[in-house]
């Protein structure tokens, strides 16, 4: 049995190679900006051969290389590591075997080719003339290797050898969001929005969820730092339409403010997944996951889950649907938002005569303390300062992968409380256009203009940040509906350019400005 809720109305850069095992030998990459650097993790000793490598431009004038009246490192080639441990790590080529080399070795960190000035550490003499790196690391973050023989002397082959110390990195922790006391069983009673024309159409069905009390009480513990939403999975008690499925938009909203204002907070993460019909006997539950996963900031503090369904599911047709709810016991309200019924904010479902239903509605988040990967190299900077007094950067976590497609864009160093949104396109360039305090540095190509997250605006809220989890399957290239195709999949070898605008009435003159640019290789 459902029930009706009367309507009122009528009607570069630099590519990281997979990961190789402990003790197998580095291939020996020499130039730092190519593709497929070997990539190595944690403790480990790797032979490494610069015989026939050349002497690259980078990492030659660094002022902690310099020993003997000399800064560069002959020969050199490049490798990836990344951290397991937060603490600290030793790096030498101080293990016998291979040639007698005089070695220099220097890190810096990872993302793309390193500028004069930031290396993190070099040595050249520390056990005899092999070479010694001790640096502080950062759990799960990179740093590029570059190993080389110092100037005049010959080169050949040696190890290189990776010691750790600090707590290992924590895995990832996955947690299950629920309300509900009974989250298996689906009972008659569901409530809905009518209208007598389109039948239950443009509801909203929601719950919210706060960090500090995922469970609301009940088993799981609170979720600190960075996390991803990667599925939400809901009941349905009864859906009927002409077509035999309706397509339901399942979105993720900032739960700041919560329900004021929750149908126009930014949306993180949105994914429409079909609902066939069923009635209640069939106890159907389905998922929605989210690939890539919904990253949400430790900043924010609240997420709200909607279940929303559109207009236009059955043009003609009384299309129904409702959700799957039961009596059993909830810790927080259910919500409704319907238009029709003049519920343009989430009201609870007791607030409407209906203190019995309790949706069923849960979320699976996947939290991992670790840093994720910093990727491509960031260009056209610094940004020209904004009202906060300092310039906008954009940063680029994840994987360069395609096939990973994890890859989370956050703007930060924005005025707190204003309004943006990021921007893509194939090439890059540095102008003023009349039309900003900012600096542009995107372009368009001959088939791919400019693509614009419009539909994911955020606010920076107190802290000055925003983020984006893109999907590297479908990235949008026309932007402002300029014709044509709207989004296309990103290609092995392709380099894509980000960059992020975002409103700044404070600052006066065109009321709007840019984070800096970061450009990334995707393999």
């Amino acid at each position: 049995m459902t029930r009706a809720l009367g309507a009122l109305g009528a009607c570069v850069a630099l590519v990281l190679g997979a990961s190789h095992a402990t003790g197998q030998d580095l291939t020996n990459q020499d130039e730092c900006s190519q593709a497929g650097l070997d990539v190595r993790v944690g403790n480990g000793t790797w032979m490494w051969d610069n015989s026939g490598a050349t002497t690259g431009v980078e990492g030659q004038d660094e002022a902690s290389c310099y020993t003997f009246g000399l800064t560069g490192v002959q020969s050199d080639v490049w490798f990836v590591w990344r951290s397991a441990f937060n603490g600290f790590v030793i790096m030498d080529t101080c293990s016998t075997g291979g040639t007698n080399l005089d070695t220099k070795i220097a890190a810096y960190p990872a993302g793309c080719c390193p500028e004069t000035g930031t290396a993190v550490d070099c040595n050249d003499d520390s056990c005899g003339a092999r070479s010694t790196l001790a640096f502080a690391t950062d759990c799960g973050e990179s740093y590029l290797i570059q190993l080389g023989s110092f100037p005049g002397s010959a080169d050949g082959t040696a190890f290189v050898t990776a010691q750790q110390s600090g707590p290992a990195c924590p895995t990832e922790i996955d947690t299950d969001w629920s309300q509900s006391v009974d989250n298996s069983s689906i009972a008659p009673g569901g409530v809905a929005c009518i209208n007598q024309v389109l039948g239950v159409a443009d509801n909203s069905f929601w719950r919210l969820y706060e960090r500090a009390f995922p469970n609301e009480g009940l088993s799981a513990p609170p979720v600190v730092g960075d996390f991803e939403v990667t599925e939400v999975r809901f009941g349905v008690e009864v859906a009927s339409s002409l077509g035999g499925v309706q397509m339901i938009d399942v979105r993720i909203r900032d739960g700041a403010g919560f329900p004021a204002g929750a149908t126009s907070a930014p949306i993180l993460g949105e994914v429409v997944v079909p609902v066939f019909d069923t009635d209640q006997t069939q106890q159907t539950f389905v998922t929605a996951t989210f690939n890539p996963p919904v990253f949400v900031p430790a900043a924010t503090r609240s997420i709200a889950v909607e279940i929303h369904v559109p207009n236009g599911q059955d043009p003609g047709q009384m299309a129904m649907y409702f959700p799957g709810s039961n009596v059993t016991g909830q810790t927080e309200d259910s919500y409704l938002s319907a238009d029709d019924c003049v519920l343009f904010d989430p009201v609870p479902f007791s607030a409407v005569g209906f203190p019995d239903v309790m949706i069923i509605q849960d979320l699976v988040t996947r939290s991992a303390p670790a840093p994720s990967e910093t990727i491509g190299c960031n260009y056209c900077g610094p940004s020209i300062p904004n009202s906060s007094g300092v310039g906008a950067v954009i940063t680029a976590r994840g994987s360069e992968q395609l096939s990973d497609n994890v890859v989370t864009l956050t703007a930060s160093d924005l005025p707190n409380g204003v309004f943006g949104y990021f921007l893509s396109g194939p090439g890059n360039q540095s102008v003023l256009p009349g039309q900003s305090n900012g600096r542009f540095c995107l372009v368009g190509g001959n088939s791919d203009f400019l693509g614009r997250y419009e539909e994911r605006v955020f606010n920076s809220g107190t802290t000055g940040q925003g983020s984006l989890s893109i999907d590297v399957t479908a990235v949008p290239i026309a932007g402002g509906g300029m014709g044509g195709p709207t989004e296309r999949a990103l290609l092995p070898g392709e380099t894509w350019n980000f960059q992020c605008w975002f409103r700044d009435a404070p600052a006066g003159g065109q009321l709007n400005n840019f984070t800096d640019a970061v450009s990334i290789l995707f393999r």
